[in-house]
């Protein structure tokens, strides 16, 4: 609905432009705002395709720089995702918040956690990161 005296339009949700025909994107918390203050939470911040990526504005859909994943671009890939499979197929792709949980000392599970404390600015990565919990045999 535009105004006809100003000529200004509020957009249904999911699309932008002057004329509203432009779609949005998918929105994740942003890998690299700068903070505007000392006190500024800047990966809290939620951005289109999380600054790592590109609005397709004709689909709404994110297109995402080389080594990131989702809808929002909100993932860093696992190593070997581009290649033979996630873990080159010898382990699980899993967030850093999984794998501390499944951390071993010796083979003894560890009580070590990460991003176990809501909007933690210091952890806002702990679903986003991704890496390899390997099989038994295998590491790297």
């Amino acid at each position: 609905r535009c105004d006809s005296i100003t000529f200004d339009c509020a957009c249904q949700e999911g699309y932008s432009g002057a004329d509203c025909t432009l779609m949005t994107c998918p929105t994740g918390r942003s890998w690299f705002t700068i903070p505007s203050s000392e006190n500024d939470d800047a990966h809290l911040k939620l951005t289109e395709c999380s600054d790592m990526g590109t609005c397709n504005r004709d689909y709404g859909e994110c297109e995402c720089a080389s080594g990131f994943e989702g809808a929002a671009c909100q993932y860093l890939r696992c190593p070997g995702a581009d290649g033979e499979g996630p873990c080159t197929n010898h382990g699980e792709c899993l967030s850093l918040k999984f794998l501390a949980e499944a951390s071993t000392d010796n083979g003894v599970a560890t009580d070590v956690t990460y991003g176990a404390t809501p909007n933690d600015k210091y952890r806002w990565d702990f679903e986003a990161i991704r890496g390899c919990k390997c099989q038994a045999g295998w590491g790297g």
